[in-house]
This record gives structure tokens, sequence and C-alpha cells, in this order.
């Protein structure tokens, strides 16, 4: 499936009788298929100008479009990429995820930059998220040649993400970049999206300018506390006072 900017392959085992390629609305696809339960089988056929569908006691006519068009500044070769790392699916998931809890509150007509950053030292990876107002900063080990700087805007994350609740946790991830793209393959997918031209906050120098007095907590302990607390609210007012750590609903 693509646009102008993203592109997702994705593969399947199937029993093919004449092999060939089409090309329909991804969209009325989507629709067509998110109404039946996962585990059905399907059948596609083409008759002329149309794909038939045969899904349980439906069937469907889609019109085709014809042989899908190249993605727009897709990366379409290996010495296109000018970085690569791979991560175990479930920590990528785990720092887009912590990172996005930084710019849930950014609107579409912010003057902040949009999306997540992806900053990658050479030694480390750094996904940064922030709305203004709180940021958050999610970093694991991840060796790369060289140092870079990219963002993804929120749709090419929201898909990223939906992608990664698709892999099991130990699947490894591939990411590269090249060329105004970044590409992520998992062991069924090849997900290609642009990158934004525009620059991100500078989130260091937004965290040296805030003095921190950090405290330390159990997990176990700060995780059955929250945990009760959210019984009766859905928000929290965290108080410090000397030794003690409160959370009041």
């Amino acid at each position: 499936a693509s646009d102008d900017n993203t592109e997702v392959a994705t593969i399947s085992a199937a029993s093919i009788k004449q092999s060939g390629e089409i090309g329909v609305s991804a969209k009325r696809l989507s629709d067509i298929m998110r109404s039946f339960d996962s585990g059905s089988t399907v059948e596609l056929q083409r008759n002329g100008g149309f794909l038939s569908i045969k899904l349980g006691g439906s069937r469907y006519s889609i019109s085709c479009d014809g042989p899908l068009a190249p993605v727009t500044r897709q990366v379409g070769k290996a010495d296109d990429t000018t970085g690569e790392f791979t991560l175990a699916a479930d920590d990528f998931k785990y720092l887009l995820d912590a990172a996005c809890s930084g710019v849930a509150g950014i609107k579409p007509d912010s003057k902040l930059p949009q999306g997540v950053l992806f900053h990658l030292t050479g030694t480390r990876l750094r996904l940064v998220g922030t709305d203004g107002g709180r940021m958050a900063v999610a970093s694991a080990n991840v060796t790369t040649d060289q140092a870079t700087k990219l963002v993804l805007g929120h749709n090419a994350v929201a898909d990223l993400r939906s992608l990664l609740s698709k892999v099991k946790a130990d699947d490894q991830v591939s990411f590269g970049w090249g060329k105004g793209m970044v590409r992520v393959k998992t062991p069924h997918a090849d997900f290609n999206v642009g990158v934004l031209a525009n620059s991100y906050v500078d989130y260091e120098a937004a965290m040296g300018a805030n003095k921190l007095t950090p405290f330390h907590v159990g997990l176990t302990e700060l995780s059955e506390i929250v945990g009760r607390s959210l019984i009766l609210s859905n928000f929290l007012t965290v108080k410090l006072s000397g030794r003690t750590l409160s959370f009041i609903t």
C-alpha cells in the first residue's frame, strides 16, 4: 500500500493459481477486510477490470487500477541506505510508546515540530517527544556508523506503532535511512516513509536548562501505590515532603 510519502509491503502464505500484479483502492479493501473476523479465508480473483473477493458468505467487487506505481522518494536499492541498525521488536515498541507519551497534546496548528525525533548518536538511540509543556526521552544502546537526527511525523509514527504491535517480541527489526526516507523491516513487512524536513526542538538544551532533583523508589511499591490510587480517579497529584512520596486522588 502506498501514497506520495509512505509505502508498506507485507507478505503472507497463500495458495496462488496464477501469478500477477494489480492495484486496487487500499481504503476500499481495508473497509471490506476489517468487517470480518481474524482467521477467515479470503478468495481473490481478477475478472476483467475488477477484483472479485469472496469472504465467508459475502461477495465484493473492487475496480482495478492496474499495477501499483512506485512510491515517491522511496529507497530503492540497498546502497541508498546511509545508516542502519537492528533492535528487538519489543525494545523498539517500548521506546516508541514512551516517546509518544510526550506528544499527546500536540495539535495540528501547533508551532512546535510535529512527530517524534530519532536521534542516533553513534552509540545510542534516543527517541524524543514533546508538546512544549512536557517531554519524554527514551533511549537504548545502538551502534551506528554515523550520528544523525531524523523526524518522523505523527501519521508515520502511528503506522510504525501499528506495525510493531503485530511483530513477536523477540523478532529483530531493521531500521535504516537514506535520501530523505526511513525504512523499517520486520519478518513480515517492509515499511518506507519520508522524513520531515523541519528541524526539531533542541531537547538537549531544554533538558540542560532544568535542574532536577532525583529520588528513588521501588518499582513494585510504586506500581502498587499508583494502582490503588487509580481505583478512585484517573488523575493523580504527586506530593514530595521530606522523605515521603504521596499520591493524592
